[in-house]
């Protein structure tokens, strides 16, 4: 066997591997979208390998551009959080994917519905900030022991600037602290792991 052929195939373990566990982990949550599609699929009411939007993450659900939402000043969203709104903007039906869709599922409603003004939120799309009221980036700061901009709560380049998005306070594929988060916000400890002087 080529060493080409062998690194491939150990790169595809990998992600078998990977892919197995992320599914695993979205079947136990909120996120398991399978009711809204015939052959009961977990992954693909978000993902797709071919023809995929044009957001990331080889994206498979309908979305709005940055354009359609209110947002605080000098934001620029990003697909780590396009992608999150593609449902909890409250107006796309969760089933509209595949390209083409009944959108029989319906939209999200309530607080997991964010709408399209997001000025009453926590800022996303924006700069991380370096003023000396937040934690430097690859610092850890507070009681959780998790650095910002490393991947206990990543940050996201867009237009050559390190970026707040939905995903660096929450993560789609498990729910193992409510919410989503990433990490525990108990004492404000995921707060606390970026405003480190408020």
């Amino acid at each position: 066997m080529s060493m080409k052929l062998a690194v491939l195939l150990i790169a595809g373990f990998g992600l078998v591997f990977v892919s197995s566990g992320a599914f695993a982990a979205v079947a136990n949550t909120d996120h398991n979208l399978s009711f809204t599609n015939d052959g009961g699929e977990i992954c693909q009411p978000c993902h797709t390998p071919h023809n995929a939007k044009p957001i990331g993450y080889l994206w498979n659900h309908s979305h709005r551009a940055d354009s359609a939402y209110a947002k605080w000043e000098g934001s620029t969203l990003g697909s780590a959080s396009l992608s999150c709104l593609s449902c909890h903007d409250g107006q796309t039906s969760v089933d509209d994917y595949y390209g083409a869709t009944a959108a029989t599922a319906g939209k999200l409603f309530g607080r997991k519905a964010l709408g399209l003004d997001l000025t009453n939120d926590h800022p996303v799309g924006v700069e991380y900030p370096t003023s000396s009221r937040y934690a430097a980036k690859g610092t850890v700061h507070g009681g959780p022991g998790i650095s910002v901009g490393t991947s206990g709560l990543p940050l996201f380049t867009q237009n050559g600037k390190d970026q707040v998005e939905c995903a660096t306070c929450h993560t789609p594929h498990t729910d193992n602290y409510g919410d989503f988060l990433r990490i525990s916000n108990d004492g404000s400890a995921l707060c606390l792991a970026c405003h480190a002087s408020w």
